[in-house]
């Protein structure tokens, strides 16, 4: 269990500490003038990204679950995180959303 935790604090650490990079990224868009938005989500996703394990870290032991369902929630946890933060990150620097025109497949025209 001590050992999840910890792992929780530090993957939130980590990611703490590259919204603090994203957010000279974002510093560096506002004096250029191009991509301010996509840094400015690229800093506060991070942040937010950042701040959910730490406050896992506290309920872990409260999770009614035996280890091995402990150990793959962290685990998988952790995962979708850094997969949602890559893909921040390489739509911040393409300058791509990912939209597109999918909203012709739902029907919608806009």
């Amino acid at each position: 269990m001590e050992f999840l935790k910890i792992f929780l604090a530090l993957q939130g650490a980590l990611i703490l500490l590259m919204s603090f990079i994203g957010g000279v990224c974002f510093a560096k868009a506002i004096t250029s003038g191009k991509g301010e938005v996509a840094w400015r989500v690229v800093h506060s996703e991070r942040s937010i990204a950042g701040i959910m394990p730490l406050a896992l870290v506290p309920i872990l032991p409260l999770l009614a679950l035996p280890f091995w369902r402990l150990h793959c929630f962290t685990w998988s946890f952790s995962l979708g995180t850094w997969i949602l933060i890559i893909g921040i990150i390489a739509a911040a620097i393409t300058g791509s959303r990912g939209l597109g025109n999918s909203n012709l497949l739902l029907g919608y025209n806009c």
